[in-house]
């Protein structure tokens, strides 16, 4: 079928359509001459919000089993106490945790988690 108005060539379709709706969009001509819309729009997927690693809870026998092996280590009572006070030191799940914080004093991981994703 040929859409050119003067009957010059084959001609454009969409501007056709166009030039016979004035004001229509590319999208809508387009609509127009096809049965369906032309664009299916999806729902964007919201990306989940970032939140902070939730703390595990630090038991007396986590404590206790932490400072027997600090004091293995060599590490005095005074400076686990200074340490603990000033919330450096923390026990949990049978492990030691330095907790190093950044200059507005949040707490801030060493190093970048390689279980969490990029």
């Amino acid at each position: 079928m040929a859409c050119n108005k003067t009957g010059q060539g084959i001609g454009d379709h969409i501007a056709l359509v166009r030039d016979l709706e004035p004001g229509i969009g590319f999208l809508d001509a387009v609509s127009r001459l096809t049965d369906d819309p032309v664009v299916k729009r999806e729902p964007l997927v919201e990306k989940p919000r970032r939140t902070r690693p939730a703390r595990r809870p630090q038991t007396r026998a986590d404590r206790h089993a932490g400072r027997v092996y600090l004091h293995g280590r060599g590490i005095s009572s005074d400076t686990l106490d200074h340490a603990e006070r000033a919330g450096f030191l923390r026990y949990t799940g049978g492990g030691v945790l330095f907790v190093g914080r950044e200059r507005h004093a949040a707490e801030r991981d060493p190093a970048p988690d390689p279980t969490r994703s990029r």
